[in-house]
């Protein structure tokens, strides 16, 4: 069993926001156990053992970190990046650009039904591409199921947990990388400590394909320990392809 740990960043709210980004790093029992260890270590030694770090508040200076100079956020952040990176988690990183969902969002409600379209929400995509981007890019290694804990938000909820388990009960994918779907959960930053590199990814990344200057991206991405994915607009066009082929096929006779 491999092990993922995953957190979201985007701007103003999940419906408002230009980009919303899911990232999350996979890796074994063992590379967590050595995440934690050396993690542990560096936040005793920076004396926010109780805080830990989250990423856009350190990198801001907002609570709770006001009081530290932009010298000590720096350094908790970097010291957060190379206990991620000698550790040796892999990770994954799903941008969804939205302009080109907005526009066809109907067309993809219509598709999937009453029942489903309460899953056509950005946040929900934005999972989806994450775990299917994981399970494809990690697939030549190995066929280990993995476990996803995701950040808990209010924001989301619970229904990315639902479309989840809907997923392994669907043929929405093949039955090879359903059966990778292991267990999912949410968890609490300051408890599953994988939670704050998630957090980290996710916010270089939003700066990163938002187009402004994330000195973390490019240190997060040196080693090649990252898998990243901008799902724009031909992305939903494609999709929106997809779908007008499959009703074209559901209106043939028979």
């Amino acid at each position: 069993m491999l092990y993922a740990r995953g957190d979201e960043s985007y701007a103003a709210s999940p419906r408002m926001t230009a980009i919303y980004v899911v990232a999350a790093y996979v890796g074994s029992a063992g590379q967590w156990w050595e995440f934690d260890r050396r993690w542990r270590r560096s936040m005793d030694k920076l004396g926010i053992g109780g805080i830990g770090c989250h990423a856009s508040k350190c990198a801001t200076g907002a609570k709770p970190y006001q009081h530290a100079t932009p010298q000590q956020r720096h350094e908790i952040q970097r010291r957060l990046i190379g206990d991620i990176l000698d550790s040796g988690v892999f990770g994954c990183v799903a941008a969804s650009a939205l302009e080109g969902w907005r526009r066809k969002k109907k067309l993809f409600s219509d598709f999937l039904g009453k029942d489903l379209r309460k899953f056509n929400e950005p946040h929900l995509l934005a999972h989806r591409q994450c775990v299917q981007l994981m399970i494809r890019v990690t697939g030549d290694a190995t066929r280990e199921a993995i476990a996803f804990v995701f950040d808990r938000n209010t924001d989301t909820g619970g229904r990315a947990r639902e479309w989840y388990h809907q997923t392994i009960k669907s043929s929405a994918l093949p039955a090879e990388d359903r059966a990778r779907m292991g267990p999912y959960s949410e968890g609490e930053r300051t408890k599953t400590l994988g939670l704050q590199a998630a957090d980290i990814l996710a916010y270089a990344a939003f700066r990163h394909f938002s187009g402004r200057p994330s000195w973390q991206w490019n240190e997060l991405i040196a080693a090649k320990g990252v898998s990243a994915m901008l799902f724009g607009e031909l992305y939903w066009q494609e999709l929106e392809d997809d779908i007008a082929e499959a009703m074209r096929k559901k209106a043939e006779p028979t």
